[in-house]
């Protein structure tokens, strides 16, 4: 049994008679669950502006929320993102549109990744990516094809979920990619198992690509439960107001998760 203060159990009131006379009743606190929570590889996070560095009005450094310091730079100043305010909301977001991108060179145990992210266009402006490899070898499937919908075939991600429902991996088939949704894949087989190096926007960390907004990325180290795949949707349709996204069974459709 779970116990709150002084020790009496959680959700118990204790003006309840519980000892044949009334006590005053009082509320225990509720913690909204967080992927502080949990052990994750990757955690960015737009909306803080604390993980943000700029240099003349460009971002030069997404800085890693998990605690593994796997920062996201970029030393040339041509190829910066910058910050949307205001982009979901009253939340921030990076864009990387056009041909602009974030690198870390350091190796990461990639297995699933899933982010909240819109499109520049109704189809995708350039290749772009949501989290994936720094070169064609070791892509993990996180790469959206150009003048398309969904996903680059080299290399498709094994599974995709857009707002908690499973969708076919293909290069076409997602709608409204111009408006937020939450995006959750699975890196391609025999890929991510360390991806040795990573990007976000450009692909390949190359000048080439970038034609997205990006606001929150949280990477895992293996495929996650079914429970904690919707916590996380969860989490992140309530944060950035995305809950009409998710489907009516969804378990987080009315209520953000809790500790």
């Amino acid at each position: 049994m779970n116990f709150g203060t002084h020790g009496f159990p959680k959700g118990l009131g204790l003006s309840s008679g519980l000892f044949g006379f009334d006590l005053p009743s009082f509320e225990v606190p509720i913690r909204f669950w967080t992927p502080a929570d949990i052990t994750t590889q990757l955690w960015l996070d737009a909306s803080d502006s604390a993980t943000i560095t700029l240099v003349s009005g460009a971002v030069s450094q997404w800085s890693d929320k998990s605690g593994n310091n796997r920062h996201l730079t970029q030393s040339n100043s041509a190829l910066r993102p910058t910050v949307t305010a205001n982009s979901i909301g009253s939340l921030s977001g990076i864009n990387f549109f056009s041909n602009k991108g974030l690198t870390n060179d350091t190796s990461m145990v990639a297995q699933f990744v899933i982010c909240v992210t819109k499109s520049q266009n109704t189809t995708w402006a350039n290749y772009h990516a949501h989290l994936c490899g720094n070169n064609d070898s070791i892509r993990i499937g996180g790469m959206r094809e150009s003048s398309n919908t969904g996903f680059h075939f080299n290399v498709f991600p094994s599974a995709v979920w857009e707002d908690g429902i499973s969708k076919s991996v293909a290069g076409s088939g997602f709608n409204t990619i111009q408006s937020p949704h939450i995006i959750g894949y699975t890196a391609a087989s025999g890929r991510g198992n360390p991806v040795l190096g990573f990007c976000i926007g450009n692909f390949n960390a190359s000048s080439s690509g970038g034609a997205g907004v990006e606001h929150e990325t949280v990477v895992f180290s293996s495929a996650p439960t079914t429970d904690i795949r919707q916590k996380t949707e969860g989490y992140l349709a309530h944060k950035w107001g995305l809950t009409a996204n998710l489907p009516a069974d969804h378990p987080y459709k009315t209520n953000p998760p809790t500790e």
